[in-house]
């Protein structure tokens, strides 16, 4: 092995191969089917939608309204949240899904 090559085996893999992503995407179960696609999940969102305005948690914080797309695990389920949970899933509009989820993926990292 040169010494080119050498000095690649002692860095981290992430340096190594960063555009490879560990885990699924985002950090999260988002593309678990058989729990996003189940029943279970259905019913519950259907049931928190009709008990809680479709509206951004984070941006009503900071006095803004804006419209949500995406129910949020707060604790996500790969970190042992619960899934089904009311105390555990929050409305998030797109921009705050992505600052959140960039953040849960640094945190379980760590």
């Amino acid at each position: 092995m040169d010494e080119a090559h050498d000095d690649m085996a002692q860095l981290p893999k992430a340096v190594n191969m960063p555009w490879l992503k560990k885990g699924r995407p985002f950090g999260n179960d988002r593309f678990e089917p058989s729990f996003y696609q189940s029943k279970e999940w259905k019913a519950f969102r259907k049931w928190y939608e009709s008990q809680h305005p479709r509206l951004c948690m984070k941006c009503l914080e900071q006095g803004i309204t804006k419209e949500a797309k995406y129910l949020d695990h707060i604790i996500p389920i790969s970190q042992g949240g619960a899934r089904l949970s009311e105390a555990n899933v929050q409305w998030l509009c797109v921009k705050c899904n992505v600052i959140k989820s960039n953040q849960d993926r640094m945190n379980k990292n760590k």
